[in-house]
């Protein structure tokens, strides 16, 4: 579960009363519906800009010259620690024991120490994980092995993009290019080597889909809008939710309104 996502739904940021009540609210429905099944959620990984579209989120946001790229995640909340223990604390208020807890875009063990630190100081008792999706955090695989975290999830999106220099969907950036499946198997490997569970997560088409589920990873982490493109004809009773699509347009036109596309 993304919080960025509630957020960006509720057009309030985590440090307004409705930001946070919010996010708590959903977390709290969704353990109602799963539990005792696990839930994982993770920490927001906003692009700066789109801090700026939300009530609340005038004071926080910053310019990137690329907004993918910068001040996101973990790396934003180490700049910006109000709003991430703000965050923590509402999924901390939420927490059940079947909750999980993982942090975005982590650069280093320096980044993930950080978060686990605000987190432990905010009450969180529950597993943890971590995103591993900058080559940064990839290369440093066994140093973030050490760290008292359950759980891994390889973001291939940025992954992919970032090690093949190009944005994500541009032609020459492929999730099954050789460079990615081979430092993908090297976390799977160095990930379950050390007993813990590791995770494919992004954006596939149904032929990178293929490929990288025989890297060994224990599951892969899938957009629900694109499961009858992955998984064709698979899918009985399909429903098209259509949330995070329409989510994304409904910011894409407040940046638009705010002159920041």
């Amino acid at each position: 579960m993304r919080s960025e996502y509630v957020l960006r739904k509720s057009g309030n940021y985590i440090t307004t009363p409705t930001g946070a009540n919010s996010l708590e609210s959903y977390l709290r429905e969704i353990n109602d519906l799963f539990e005792p099944k696990p839930v994982w959620v993770r920490t927001s990984d906003f692009e700066p800009r789109e801090i700026a579209t939300l009530a609340g989120g005038e004071r926080w946001w910053g310019e990137d010259e690329n907004p993918i790229l910068g001040d996101r995640g973990v790396r934003f909340g180490q700049a910006n620690p109000e709003p991430f223990r703000a965050e923590i604390a509402a999924i901390v208020r939420a927490q059940r024991p079947n909750m999980g807890l993982f942090f975005s875009y982590v650069a280093d063990v320096e980044a993930l120490d950080f978060a686990i630190e605000v987190a432990r100081d905010e009450g969180w008792s529950g597993p943890l994980g971590t995103m591993i999706e900058l080559p940064s955090a990839a290369l440093a695989i066994d140093e973030f092995m050490h760290r008292p975290i359950e759980r891994v999830v390889i973001g291939m999106n940025d992954l992919s993009s970032l090690l093949l220099g190009g944005a994500r969907s541009s032609s020459f950036v492929s999730k099954d290019h050789p460079v990615v499946r081979a430092l993908v198997k090297r976390i799977v490997s160095v990930v379950h080597d050390h007993g813990k569970s590791v995770f494919l997560a992004g954006n596939f088409c149904s032929n990178e889909f293929e490929a990288l589920a025989r890297l060994g990873a224990d599951g892969l982490i899938l957009h629900h809008y694109e499961l009858p493109e992955i998984l064709p004809g698979k899918i009985a009773d399909y429903r098209n939710l259509d949330v995070v699509p329409r989510i994304k347009a409904e910011t894409a036109a407040k940046l638009t309104e705010l002159g920041l596309d």
